[in-house]
């Protein structure tokens, strides 16, 4: 126990000058918010808290932190699936963060006309390779979700569709 003790004297010793920078400072201070706003973010979509707490929080935190609703917006636009139910995410931005969502469920919509589009071309491109192999008829449905290019494409879009909704997020 002596030994822990002498060590620990020691590092006590030697980072008793050490200040932080101001930067240093600034960066702490804006992970320790980005994670509390990441923790608040998902009590509201696991439905413990509601879009009033929400944001009642961040406007209490945003007396100390200025940045803290670009990092709620940003925690919040994160969370958008293309594919998925978007509902809470969507009232959350509407009434915790105060911002227009259409032009965001604009794109979420263009998203999947796209991706219907692109899963009825790989539908008949492999209904035309069953053919080219002799296998038709109206029992022959194929399912253009285990086709890798068609998994290869969504994967793209989806990175498209984050880079789409980073540069609304900059704009």
């Amino acid at each position: 126990m002596a030994e822990i003790k002498s060590t620990l004297e020691l590092i006590m010793e030697r980072t008793r000058n050490l200040t932080m920078t101001s930067e240093e400072k600034e960066s702490l201070q804006r992970k320790e918010a980005t994670g509390k706003i990441k923790g608040s973010v998902q009590k509201y979509l696991d439905g413990l808290i509601g879009p009033d707490t929400l944001k009642s929080e961040m406007e209490e935190s945003e007396k100390n932190f200025p940045d803290y609703r670009k990092i709620m917006e940003s925690a919040l636009r994160e969370r958008l699936n293309p594919e998925g139910e978007n509902r809470k995410v969507f009232e959350a931005l509407e009434q915790a963060v105060g911002i227009d969502t259409s032009p965001l469920r604009d794109r979420i919509d263009r998203f999947r006309r796209k991706m219907e589009t692109e899963k009825e071309k790989i539908a008949v491109r492999l209904k035309g390779e069953l053919a080219d192999r002799h296998i038709s008829g109206s029992a022959v449905i194929p399912n253009p979700a285990r086709s890798e290019a068609l998994q290869a494409g969504i994967r793209k879009m989806k990175e498209d569709f984050q880079k789409e909704i980073a540069r609304v997020r900059d704009n």
